[in-house]
C-alpha cells in the first residue's frame, strides 16, 4: 500500500515538476516576444531622428507640424521610460505624427524630391509595419498564455513556478502605410 502511495506522489510531483517547465518556457516565450516588440519600436524611435534631421523646415507647414509633434512625443517616450502604459501612449503620439507627416509629404513633392528623406520614410514604414505586428504577436501570445494560467491546475502551477501574466501592450493608432510600400513591409517582417 505504502509503495503505491509513493508511486504516486512520484508521478504527481514529476507531472507537476513537467507542468513548471513548461509554464517557465511559456512564461519566457511571452518575456522576448515583449522584449522584441520593445525593440522594434525602439529601432523606429530611432529612425525617427533621422528623419527629424533631415525633413526639419524641408517641407511645407503640414510636414513642420508633424515634425514637431514627432519631437514632442519622442521627449515623451523617454520620460517614460519603466512606465509602460505611458510609454505605450507616447509610442501612440509618435505614431500619429509620422501618419501626419507621410500624409504631408505625399503631398509635399520638394520634401519628396530629398533621396534621403525618402529613404527614411521607406525604412519607417517598414519599421511601422514590424513594430505593430510584434505587438500583435505578443498581444496573441500573451493572451494565450494569461488564459492557461488563470484557471484549473493552471494558476496553482503558476503560483508554483512564481510566474505571472503578460501585460498587453495596448497601442490605439496603427501605422498609415502607403499601398506601394505595404507589400515589401510585410515580406522584409
Amino acid at each position: 500500500m505504502l509503495t503505491a502511495i509513493a508511486a504516486i506522489l512520484a508521478v504527481l510531483t514529476a507531472a507537476i515538476a513537467i507542468m513548471i517547465v513548461r509554464l517557465r518556457r511559456a512564461a519566457q516565450a511571452v518575456t522576448a516576444a515583449r522584449a522584441a516588440a520593445e525593440e522594434l519600436l525602439w529601432r523606429r524611435y530611432n529612425l525617427t531622428s533621422d528623419l527629424i534631421s533631415w525633413a526639419d523646415n524641408e517641407g511645407g507647414p503640414a510636414a513642420d507640424s508633424a515634425v514637431r509633434a514627432m519631437v514632442a512625443a519622442r521627449a515623451d517616450i523617454m520620460k517614460a521610460r519603466g512606465q509602460p502604459a505611458e510609454r505605450l501612449a507616447a509610442e501612440d503620439k509618435l505614431q500619429a505624427a509620422l501618419n501626419a507627416f507621410y500624409r504631408a509629404a505625399d503631398a509635399d513633392e520638394a520634401l519628396m524630391s530629398i533621396h534621403e528623406v525618402v529613404l527614411i520614410v521607406s525604412h519607417l514604414m517598414r519599421a511601422d509595419a514590424r513594430a505593430h505586428a510584434a505587438v500583435a504577436d505578443y498581444n496573441r501570445l500573451a493572451e494565450a498564455f494569461n488564459a492557461r494560467i488563470a484557471a484549473g491546475p493552471g494558476r496553482a502551477v503558476a503560483r508554483l513556478a512564481r510566474v505571472a501574466a503578460g501585460a498587453p501592450m495596448h497601442l490605439k493608432v496603427a501605422p498609415d502605410i502607403r499601398a506601394d510600400t505595404r507589400d515589401s513591409a510585410t515580406a522584409v517582417a
